[in-house]
């Protein structure tokens, strides 16, 4: 009865821990950054935001369904970039963004696997405008459904 009893104990004793935890983890964390206006990018070493006026980076996932419905504005975006740099980037290996471009008919755009590298992006898709000294001008998080919020990303890249 005695082992009984110390099983019961401990089993609650894991679970109140584990409640807990997630509890702990749940609320009193704040939300995860992302970019903002003002913030300098300095997580892309390999992009050289000096070489253009306006540089456009495209935070993406390859399973993501957002990003997929979002694919006719990255085309729409990679057609009108005349003088902007375009980049694509995710956690994915080059690879497998390098085909998620070329099969999606993004090609010509700079793709960058960022890995593990931990970067101030909550939520894919997310499109930022940053100017050649580094600095981030414009900041859209998630997918973009309103046509007037399209045109104004579009007039952004050129």
């Amino acid at each position: 009865m005695g082992i009984d009893r110390a099983l019961i104990v401990s089993a609650g004793i894991a679970v109140a821990l584990a409640v807990g935890a997630v509890s702990w983890n749940l609320y009193s964390h704040r939300p995860p950054r992302t970019y903002r206006p003002g913030d300098r990018v300095a997580e892309l070493p390999e992009v050289d935001f000096r070489s253009t006026a306006r540089t456009v980076v495209i935070f993406v996932n390859i399973r993501c369904e957002a990003c997929r419905r979002s694919l006719p504005l990255f085309r729409a975006m990679r057609d009108r970039a005349k003088s902007t740099h375009l980049v694509i980037a995710g956690m994915d290996g080059l690879e497998f963004l390098n085909a998620y471009a070329a099969d999606n008919g993004l090609s010509g755009c700079q793709i960058v696997s960022l890995g593990r590298r931990m970067i101030p992006v909550a939520l894919v898709p997310t499109v930022i405008v940053v100017d050649a000294s580094s600095v981030v001008r414009r900041v859209q998080v998630g997918e973009v459904k309103t046509d007037a919020e399209k045109g104004s990303l579009l007039a952004e890249v050129g």
